[in-house]
């Protein structure tokens, strides 16, 4: 099957606004979304650690730094990471930033 990446963007609503936040600023949301491996749900907080990788046969590339860093960055902006993946449908890190 060939890879599908998307890539979207939007304001989050008042409502929609998780408890981490600061209700002074407005936020952003980014999603990228992909239909490659999926992620079991006990890795999803595990991947953002340094020298992470998913436990899986496939061909891995990388040493795990990548969201590492990710995460550090938007947290020194006051923002958030997400993953969320479901099975044989892909995988969506959306991240949430402050609008200055």
């Amino acid at each position: 099957m060939p890879l599908v990446l998307s890539i979207s963007c939007r304001k989050l609503a008042l409502s929609e606004r998780r408890d981490q936040l600061s209700p002074k600023n407005d936020y952003v949301e980014i999603q990228i979304a992909d239909n490659g491996i999926d992620i079991e749900g006990s890795q999803l907080e595990k991947i953002v650690d340094m020298f992470a990788q998913l436990p899986t046969s496939k061909v891995r590339e990388g040493v795990g730094f990548g969201l590492t860093y990710c995460r550090k960055i938007i947290q020194n902006h006051s923002g958030l990471i997400n993953i969320h993946s479901e099975v044989r449908k892909g995988t969506t890190v959306s991240l949430i930033l402050p609008i200055d």
